[in-house]
């Protein structure tokens, strides 16, 4: 039999958690969803950041470790979109809703007291993943093709 998981809050701080935790889970479902046609809409951002930020406050406060691990790191892909280091890719959006389903089964530790059986760590690096910049690769760079077709170069030339 699993063990029964404690948190650092007392039943009403628990409902209250609860509840505002649910509210943010379903406005994440709609922004990041939303993200996916409207990916450079700067409020659209700027409130699936605060829904997390929210989520992660309120997992901190209560002690419950996982999830506010995985909202951490959920938090800092969006931090960078918000920043605009990243870009809203397939892939991002793909990897925010994987970690959105996470918080579901996670939340529902809270009222079950039961620990899930949800491995995070795959998710954290695919999380992870999602702040390196893509690579784009152009096709239209043509290289010289042979060492007389590069451009001069008076310093390299000089060596």
């Amino acid at each position: 039999m699993p063990m029964e998981l404690q948190f650092d809050a007392d039943q009403q701080e628990i409902e209250l958690f609860l509840s505002e935790t649910n509210d943010h889970i379903q406005l994440l479902d709609q922004h990041i969803i939303l993200l996916e046609t409207h990916p450079h809409d700067e409020e659209l951002l700027q409130r699936i950041f605060r829904s997390a930020h929210t989520i992660k406050g309120g997992v901190g406060m209560i002690g419950h470790q996982r999830m506010a691990e995985l909202s951490h790191d959920m938090e800092n892909v969006l931090d960078a979109l918000c920043s605009h280091t990243v870009q809203a890719t397939q892939r991002t959006i793909d990897a925010l809703l994987e970690a959105l389903d996470a918080l579901r089964v996670l939340n529902n530790e809270v009222v079950t007291r039961v620990p899930a059986d949800l491995p995070l760590d795959d998710l954290s690096q695919a999380l992870a993943a999602c702040l390196k910049p893509a690579v784009v690769r152009s096709t239209d760079t043509k290289w010289p093709d042979t060492e007389s077709d590069w451009p001069y170069d008076p310093v390299l030339d000089a060596l």
